[in-house]
This record gives structure tokens, sequence and C-alpha cells, in this order.
């Protein structure tokens, strides 16, 4: 079973979490070059608690909860700054799921040169093997809401009335996708229950 089928169902399948999105992109010629090979697949899952979270460290400890047996290759934990912003965190997982291999053919159609190297007309000289990655992203946010704005922004998709109300909570804070002001979000809730 592959890391995208673990995660996708210990996430279906835990009922603390809400799954907002789930955002793909493909791309066989390759994303972008990665440290670990080149990325073809990548995976985002924007998800939230199905209770309000208001601190960096119950926002991580719930992130740490997800995945018990299937460990993140990277964790970006959440924080608070000024102790008043809770900036989000992500984890992300990565995993081969192709090798590609080029190589490279000689031709040398010159026979003197054949003669003195002892190289045939056509020699494949070099295979360089490369791993194909599958990133797999999971963004936590700590309410329904904030998370269902934006994955539904990371789609394309917008929905005028939670926009709204989105637009509003953040007049004079951070940018949904990187944080939140925490009176703000204790206000939005008593707000909207």
């Amino acid at each position: 079973m592959s890391k995208l089928e673990i995660i996708e169902r210990q996430l279906e399948t835990n009922p603390l979490v809400f799954i907002s999105n789930r955002v793909e992109r493909y791309d066989i010629d390759g994303i972008r070059q990665e440290e670990q090979g080149l990325l073809i697949h990548a995976v985002t899952f924007y998800v939230a608690p199905q209770f309000v979270i208001y601190s960096a460290s119950e926002l991580n400890q719930f992130s740490s909860n997800l995945f018990l047996d299937l460990p993140p290759t990277e964790i970006f934990s959440s924080e608070e700054r000024s102790g008043r912003q809770l900036c989000f965190g992500q984890m992300r997982f990565i995993e081969t799921i192709a090798q590609q291999i080029r190589s490279r053919m000689l031709i040398i159609p010159d026979k003197q040169f054949q003669n003195l190297s002892g190289i045939e007309e056509y020699k494949i000289i070099s295979y360089s093997p490369e791993d194909m990655i599958r990133m797999i992203y999971i963004l936590v946010y700590p309410h329904k809401d904030i998370v269902l704005w934006v994955g539904n922004q990371a789609e394309g998709k917008l929905d005028d009335g939670l926009s709204s109300r989105i637009d509003e909570f953040y007049r004079g804070t951070l940018v949904p996708s990187a944080g939140v002001d925490i009176t703000a979000l204790r206000t939005y809730v008593q707000k909207t229950g």
C-alpha cells in the first residue's frame, strides 16, 4: 500500500478530522526537481479538527497524532508569534513512485576514430537513474471555515457566503493561508457558533 493510500485512509476514518479539499497536480515531465528526485505528483490535503483549536501547541499535538505509524518526511510546526498570531504549519511525506532511466548514446560515424578508440559506431555510454517522487502535503488549520476557504481558494472555487464571513474575520489580520489572529478567531467562533 502506498503512503498516499495509508494517509488517505487514516484521514477519512479519523472521526476527529474534517477534510475540506484534496488538490492534486500531475506532470510526468516533472513539476520541479527536488533533492529526493523529480516531483511528478503532488497531493495536498486541507484538513481541520472537528473542534476549534486556539494554540500552536494544541494544533501541533493534533497534527502529530494524525499518523502515528507513518512518520512525515518533514514537519513545519505551527507557531504563535507575539502571543496573538497563530501561524499554521504543515507535514510533508515523500515517496518514490517510479524511476526514470536516461541513457546517452554516442554516435561516431568516423571510422578512423572508431579504429583508434575501439568504440563501435553506436555505443551507449551511460545510464543515469532518477527517482520520480510524489509529495503529500497535510495542511492543518484550526477551524473548519478557514480550511474550507483556503482549500476552495486552492481549487479556484468561491463560496460567497463563506468568503464574506472569512473576509470580515480576516480584516486586519494575517493572510488566511498563513495564519490567524487568535482573538479574532475566538470572536469569529462566538459569532458564528
